[in-house]
């Protein structure tokens, strides 16, 4: 019986980690009085799609809904073409982005909020990976 609930137990931790999608981390900060939440996996690698949710909160932490929403993906230390996906609304003031990172280094994304006829821009960076590293 005890090897039985055993087996069992450890069918389900290795279920849970299967199900488990990729790590992320949450990056804040308040402009205007507006928070911006970036949402991304801890780790980039360049060439892969990824899903960001921008998560918007008033000033009295409640969600907000109704903005407009872009990300500029640039690498400060470099000139190179303009990647500036649109926002997907999902309610409750999250927002989905998908994109990919074209290549290895550091990187600024820069969420673009509009909203009421006025813009809000947080700057958030980070490194992105090679494929294998």
């Amino acid at each position: 019986m005890y090897r039985f609930l055993i087996a069992w137990i450890a069918l389900l931790m290795l279920a849970a980690c299967a199900t488990a999608g990729p790590q992320t981390v949450v990056l804040r900060q308040t402009v205007d009085d507006l928070t911006v939440v970036l949402e991304k996996p801890t780790e980039l690698v360049a060439l892969r799609d990824y899903e960001l949710v921008v998560s918007l909160a008033d000033a009295q932490g409640q969600p907000l809904d109704g903005a407009s929403v872009y990300l500029d993906l640039t690498m400060p230390g470099m000139t190179m073409g303009v990647n500036q996906p649109f926002a997907e609304p999902l309610g409750n003031g999250r927002y989905r982005v998908r994109t990919a990172y074209s290549m290895e280094g550091n990187w600024r994304t820069t969420v673009h909020v509009s909203v009421n006829d006025k813009e809000h821009v947080a700057n958030f960076d980070h490194p992105v990976d090679v494929a294998g590293q």
